[in-house]
């Protein structure tokens, strides 16, 4: 099998506006039985305010089958502790998307995106929380990730080990830190919904 890494070639963007990674305004957490076996589905909000073609998939999102849009996870630089989520929609239109998460400030809803293989994308604006967008029409988006989960589990480490150095924490305390903190984000969001 060959050796897999973070993507790292160019994207032949149709539009400039395609390479600039959208602003997630916010996130949360929703969880629905009849969605991911009642696991805590990541949700998305993101401002489509350049981006009227995002906007316009998010309004048919009925029409998007699986298979019309596909996901590669990808690094902005070697050294940064960024990640990529690059969408690349075929159907109803043509267009990339490509979202950018800092680990130390995302990596809890990067982790649920990469453990439950989806998100749900939804169009806000400055302010708006998930609690008050409830209604807002929505767009869920299979993300396979288990080509990506060991590295996205070493990136994560590092990540959060690096912050604990620069925290004044010794190596081995970091390590601990670093542990601690994934394994809390993972007993949070392994809660499911049970049927009624």
């Amino acid at each position: 099998m060959p050796e897999v890494k973070w993507h790292w070639e160019e994207i032949a963007y149709d539009d400039p506006v395609e390479a600039i990674p959208l602003d997630v305004i916010s996130d949360g957490f929703v969880a629905n039985t009849a969605l991911a076996d009642g696991r805590l589905l990541p949700v998305l909000l993101i401002d489509c305010s350049s981006r009227a073609d995002i906007e316009d998939l998010i309004k048919v999102h009925r029409y998007i089958t699986p298979g019309d849009v596909k996901a590669k996870w990808g690094k902005s630089s070697k050294k940064a502790h960024k990640i990529k989520l690059i969408l690349f929609f075929e159907k109803p239109s043509k267009c990339i998307a490509v979202l950018e998460f800092d680990i130390l400030k995302q990596g809890g809803i990067v982790d649920q995106i990469m453990r439950c293989e989806a998100v749900i994308l939804q169009c806000a604006k400055e302010g708006d929380r998930l609690i008050s967008t409830l209604d807002s029409e929505k767009l869920i988006v299979e993300v396979p990730s288990k080509q990506a989960w060991d590295l996205w589990n070493e990136e994560l480490f590092e990540a959060l080990g690096a912050d604990g150095r620069r925290q004044g924490m010794t190596k081995k305390e970091a390590k601990e830190y670093a542990g601690k903190v994934i394994t809390g984000w993972r007993e949070f969001s392994d809660q499911r919904k049970r049927s009624s």
